[in-house]
């Protein structure tokens, strides 16, 4: 958001053309709230592997545990 508000300051119609301002400022407005999704996403995603992981490991020792007594 911060590069956004600065490509709005800036004076782009020069070498783009008018009108083009807005569309790059958009553009890279829309990325950073993509990137801040993508990185919410990506530690949501790594929180519920960890937790998965966690009753994985506690499934196998069950199973384990089972097993011995069967024996």
């Amino acid at each position: 958001m911060i590069l956004s508000n600065l490509v709005s300051h800036m004076p782009l119609d020069r070498w783009l053309g008018l009108g083009s301002e807005s569309i790059l400022t958009d553009v890279v407005f829309e990325s950073g709230v993509a990137l801040m999704g993508a990185a919410i996403a990506a530690y949501f995603m790594g929180v519920r592997l960890n937790r998965e992981q966690k009753n994985a490991k506690a499934f196998r020792k069950e199973i384990h545990r089972k097993l011995r007594e069967q024996d």
